[in-house]
């Protein structure tokens, strides 16, 4: 077997360059924990890789802002990301506003005052104020005869196109430090997009450095431009770092697989017959694709498959074909893949006939994030039957068709709206498996249009979708009896994430069929649908009123976007009844590109020669995390005969411990021991403040993730799957969920609070004119460090001990650690070289993890490393609390209580 990958550490290191997209982040303080920063860096270069292969043009922002959507970021911020990576896309020149270049040259906030923002040519003042920020950040000396333009790929002055600067720069001078500067759109002091344009020159050809098809300057003059003399000076970046994918792989060709291991057996089919063998001999095996949804169930639901098979070889799941009717797409389909298709018929096609394919394309740009749609599949979408999966409600509502396929039989053929048949249930037969699905043209006033609302627009889980779609015939005077008029011939109305699973409305279809398409039938169309989607109150998910009106909203809207659709198609015999103030409901959201300033101000030399405070610096680490060589706790090389930790933790909320039978677990090959509160050698009692925490329940646990014992194994899935395999019997107590329920039962710590009393309270509210009352409730948040929780204890000799820790607090862990395992503090020695992101949450709330992992190191003399899972993490950690306020206060607040 062979395999060929690149990571941020391929593309450039400190050593011997940076990338130009690492080296672009790294001067635009892109990067601040850097844990997430090498994802970043991947999903820029992937694309502009990508891009460059398939002889594509530069990016735009756009899709520069689409290709980072599945990238999380907590502490930096997504400012400094995008305009770092805005130097390689094709640029708006008008983003670069003189308040804009004054930020990026280091010109007080006052000086761009009177800047309106409006255009992008300079004055002479601010020409002169440029090029004197030029001499004051860049450390070379700069004159100019014309200031006109500028590079939206660097920031900087430009002698690109028909606009020519003269600059002449001094080669022989010393670059001073140069602070990344940021731009709207854009960042100078970041002019590493011109040695990517010299490497690169393909991907420019087009669009030129300056977005403009011509560049006379700095791309085409092999990095000679004057943005880009002023670039040498800025950044050392690698000038060739194209990894070069292995020619052993090209054309090699996979060959089937049987993969027998300790829990499940592998298959690689490499044709649809020998899937439908392994179908017909197995029918519990479990097809996976991208593995976007076997992967969770498989983590977190502990499903347990015993036979997996890849998809991804047979190639009749991969075919597609543009038949009279419509396009027929193979079940194994990338979604990434099914949006290039969708979009290219849409490209290509006369506009009537692709507004399903249309509707289907945009419903995936909300569909996850770009990394997601690389790898999951078209039919591994639809055989989950998710009832809030953002496609099936369109095929449904399209009039799509499945072809499923079993050994020995016949295609059969199944349409979408008769598919789901339940939570997770298809009508597919155990041994039958999707080929592939039948999505058809639509006809001229045949209308489609896909909705969604999630919490969020971009990544995000719909809380409600749907796909609606309606064909209108024109009507005679003599068949109406009322004169010309457009009634519904066909209509298919589906919904997702108000049922069990996606739903046909039917009876609001019937409430349209055979009817006018005006606002009667709006009217009893939007009271048949309150029969057709009816989410109760004590529905999973909640937010029941709030469901059922969005699927009446989405019907209002597509009642909108068609009567619209139909003015401007046949204005002359369709007569809109719709309200002008009504047209805005069917306006499609577009979000301009993220533009952002961030001045940075000129620091004069002091008398001494010393002008350091008020300077910004770049990240001192910033080189080592945007190539991927900054070490994280999880990163660290292991000592010989480590051993890995996984905690057994509670699952209910307050509960007696009745018993705790490890034997399972401790029972199975490379699981070393089971270790609880008998075990502790010192105090089992911890706490930043009081000692009120057990490190180990002892007999009763009091929230779920509480530990109770800790599973050390050779590996560390051996451990998780041991710590599962620990049998804990409970006697549930009466729980405190929630503060009301605390207020209920009288909870209150008496040992805390503070009373702060100041003149005469009851005076103040007897004088007051108004006495105001209310409750004001705040939602806890999670803090979301995307490093989560995590240590090393490495026993030494005589006792002594390195504790490795991502923690905001070291000295805790010597502290906490050494009581723990009744030693003295100087015996114990804690590390932390960086964390990805704390933020409070890794302040004390790290401790007792690590003090769980060092008892077995105690009592093994073998290193213990535990890393928490995310899920983990949040359920284990706890967050920022929940708060509840009773206020009473007069109007002019000179009295109040809390």
């Amino acid at each position: 077997m062979y395999a060929a990958f690149v990571c941020d550490l391929g593309i450039g290191n400190v050593r011997s360059g940076l990338h130009p997209v690492q080296a672009a982040l790294a001067n635009s303080h892109g990067s601040q924990c850097g844990f997430c920063t090498p994802g970043f860096v991947m999903s820029m270069y992937t694309m502009l890789r990508n891009m460059a292969a398939e002889g594509k043009d530069a990016p735009t922002e756009h899709e520069i802002e689409e290709c980072l959507a599945g990238n999380l970021c907590r502490c930096t911020g997504y400012r400094p990301i995008l305009d770092a990576f805005k130097i390689f896309a094709k640029c708006d020149p008008a983003a670069y506003t003189k308040e804009a270049v004054a930020a990026a040259l280091g010109m007080a906030a006052a000086t761009a005052a009177d800047n309106s923002g409006t255009g992008s040519g300079q004055p002479a003042a601010a020409a002169a104020g440029m090029l004197q920020g030029l001499s004051l950040i860049g450390g070379f000396a700069a004159a100019a005869h014309k200031v006109s333009k500028l590079c939206p790929s660097s920031g900087l002055p430009c002698d690109c196109g028909n606009a020519v600067i003269s600059v002449s720069a001094d080669a022989t001078a010393a670059p001073a430090p140069v602070a990344a500067t940021v731009v709207a759109g854009g960042s100078s002091g970041t002019a590493a997009v011109a040695q990517f344009a010299a490497s690169d020159t393909q991907s420019r050809q087009k669009g030129g450095c300056c977005g403009n098809g011509v560049c006379g300057g700095c791309s085409k003059q092999g990095f000679k431009g004057a943005c880009a003399a002023a670039a040498t000076r800025l950044l050392d970046v690698k000038l060739s770092s194209e990894p070069i994918f292995p020619k052993e792989l090209k054309g090699r060709s996979a060959a089937a697989l049987v993969l027998e291991g300790p829990l499940c057996v592998w298959y690689r089919p490499t044709s649809l017959e020998q899937l439908l063998s392994i179908k017909a001999l197995h029918q519990d095996v479990k097809l996976v694709g991208g593995n976007s949804e076997v992967g969770i169930e498989l983590k977190f639901k502990d499903a347990g498959y015993k036979h997996l098979a890849a998809v991804t070889y047979v190639p009749e799941l991969s075919e597609v074909r543009v038949t009279d009717h419509g396009l027929v797409i193979g079940s194994g389909v990338t979604l990434t893949h099914l949006m290039e298709l969708l979009t290219h018929q849409v490209q290509t096609e006369p506009e009537y006939k692709t507004r399903g394919f249309a509707a289907a394309a945009e419903q995936l740009r909300w569909f996850a994030g770009r990394q997601i749609r690389n790898v999951a599949t078209l039919g591994g979408n639809i055989a989950t039957a998710s009832p809030i999966s953002d496609l099936n409600p369109l095929w449904m509502a399209f009039g799509a068709v499945f072809t499923v396929v079993r050994q020995g039989s016949e295609p059969r053929q199944i349409p979408a709206s008769e598919f789901f048949l339940g939570y997770r249930k298809t009508a597919m037969a155990p041994d039958e498996v999707l080929l592939s699905v039948h999505i058809p043209f639509t006809r001229v006033t045949e209308f489609t249009k896909e909705y969604k609302q999630s919490p969020r627009r971009d990544d995000d889980i719909a809380i409600v979708n749907a796909g609606m779609r309606v064909r209108l015939e024109r009507r005679t005077a003599s068949q109406s009896g009322d004169g010309n008029e457009w009634v519904v011939a066909e209509a298919g109305i589906a919904y997702g994430g108000v049922a069990a699973k996606s739903i046909m409305a039917d009876k609001t279809m019937a409430a349209l069929l055979g009817r006018p398409w005006n606002q009667v039938t709006l009217s009893g169309s939007l009271a048949a649908l309150k029969s057709d989607v009816a989410v109760g109150p004590n529905a999973p998910g909640g937010r029941s009123e709030y469901r059922n009106s969005l699927a009446a909203s989405f019907l209002f809207k597509f009642f909108v976007h068609v009567t619209l659709a139909m003015k401007a198609q046949h204005p002359d015999t369709f007569t809109p009844q719709l309200p002008d103030d009504y047209a805005s409901a069917a306006t499609q959201f577009q979000r301009p590109p993220v533009q952002g300033v961030q001045f940075h101000h000129p620091v004069p030399e002091a008398a001494d020669g010393s002008a350091e405070v008020g300077k910004d610096y770049r990240h001192m680490s910033a080189d080592l995390q945007v190539s991927g060589q900054a070490q994280y706790t999880d990163d660290i090389l292991l000592p010989p005969n480590t051993l890995h930790a996984a905690f057994v933790t509670s699952t209910r909320p307050h509960a007696r411990l009745l018993s705790i039978d490890a034997s399972a677990a401790v029972a199975m090959p490379g699981v070393v021991g089971y270790f609880g509160a008998d075990d502790v050698p010192g105090d089992n009692m911890i706490g930043p403040i009081m000692h009120d925490e057990e490190v180990f329940a002892t007999q009763e646990v009091t929230c779920v993730g509480q530990i109770i014992g800790v599973v050390v194994a050779e590996t560390e899935p051996l451990a998780r799957r041991a710590a599962k395999a620990v049998q804990v019997t409970y006697e549930d107590l009466p729980a405190v969920i929630s503060i009301e329920d605390a207020i209920a039962a009288g909870s209150f710590y008496q040992a805390y609070g503070n009373l702060l009393q100041t003149g005469d309270l009851h005076t103040g509210f007897a004088d007051a004119d108004h006495i105001l009352e209310g409750i004001i409730r705040l939602g806890g948040q999670e803090h979301f460090y995307l490093e989560p929780h995590g240590c090393i204890v490495v026993p030494a000799e005589n006792d002594e001990y390195t504790l490795i820790a991502s923690t905001q607090a070291p000295n805790k862990h010597q502290v906490y650690v050494a009581s723990t395992l009744g030693l003295p503090q100087h015996k114990l020695v804690c590390k932390t070289k960086r964390i990805g992101g704390g933020f409070g949450g890794k302040e004390t709330r790290s401790v007792f993890i690590h003090c769980a992992a060092a008892v077995p190191a105690y009592h093994l003399r073998r290193p213990v490393k535990a890393i928490l899972d995310r899920d983990e993490d949040m359920q284990m950690t706890g967050a920022a609390l929940f708060c509840l306020l009773d206020v009473v206060g007069t109007a002019s607040c000179l009295a109040g209580l809390v």
